[in-house]
């Protein structure tokens, strides 16, 4: 009897839900122009169908990335993968076609994920052969993350460069960053606050970082005299898809930046 009355007890009891599992299922953005997108998901589709599926949303975060460093691969691959979600997000796989290819019938495929970034070429057949290649460049972007993964390397923000004289300001660094840009913003005005956005590329002195930590300085800008005796940055060197050395104090504060070479 009690043994009766404890399982009706326990049946009015409230259970407790499971959380649903974080999703699994990656899906892919496509970057590439018309024809080839139609083309890679054409492939993609037969490719044990509904394992990977299109985003909803768009490609327009990662393609600033092709933009500043189409001529090297190694940084847009960068750029793009400390863009996307971490991994308790939804894994999100980039398909970039604006490779170089070896034939003019090829396209150069990469398929950057968190995992790591595989390589192919497709043409424009419907050969089973590309569909076995796709499917091992995808699976390479989802292998399992070895080692750290960048975090943001921060910098304090500061509305002015608090040491005039760049020499005193290259001096005083006790922290200097090479910076791989990926998006210059500039003030409506002649001068103003410059938004520097990229990925640590190393770090030239100071405690170690891990590298491709995403990056943001505001920097004073401008071009000429100013009334206000401050010392401005001019930017004209330091657009996308180009190189940054930071000089920073003991607590990340920006004291100069310049251009650098890679």
């Amino acid at each position: 009897m009690l043994l009766l009355l404890s399982a009706m007890l326990g049946m009015g009891q409230v259970q407790p839900v499971p959380k649903p599992a974080a999703p699994t299922v990656p899906a892919y953005i496509i970057l590439a122009d018309e024809a080839r997108r139609e083309r890679l998901q054409g492939i993609l589709a037969g490719i044990e169908a509904g394992r990977y599926r299109e985003a909803a949303e768009g490609g327009m975060f990662y393609v600033s990335c092709v933009s500043a460093w189409r001529a090297n691969p190694g940084e847009t691959e960068a750029c793009i993968r400390s863009r996307l979600p971490g991994p308790a997000e939804r894994p999100i796989i980039v398909l970039n076609t604006y490779g170089i290819s070896i034939r003019e019938d090829r396209t150069r495929l990469s398929c950057i994920g968190l995992g790591g970034t595989g390589t192919t070429e497709f043409g424009v057949g419907r050969g089973a052969r590309d569909g076995i290649s796709v499917e091992r460049c995808l699976e390479q972007a989802m292998r399992p993350i070895l080692g750290d993964r960048p975090r943001r390397f921060r910098i304090a923000f500061r509305d002015r460069l608090s040491i005039d004289d760049v020499e005193q300001a290259r001096a005083a660094a006790t922290n200097i960053a090479i910076v791989a840009i990926d998006h210059v913003g500039y003030p409506r005005g002649m001068s103003g606050l410059c938004l520097v956005q990229g990925r640590l590329a190393r770090i030239e002195q100071g405690p170690p970082a891990v590298s491709g930590g995403q990056i943001e300085a505001s920097v004073p800008c401008g071009i000429g005299n100013h009334g206000d005796r401050q010392r401005r940055v001019h930017m004209g060197e330091m657009g996308p898809g180009r190189f940054a050395r930071l000089y920073l104090s003991d607590e990340r504060s920006l004291l100069h930046i310049e251009p650098a070479s890679e």
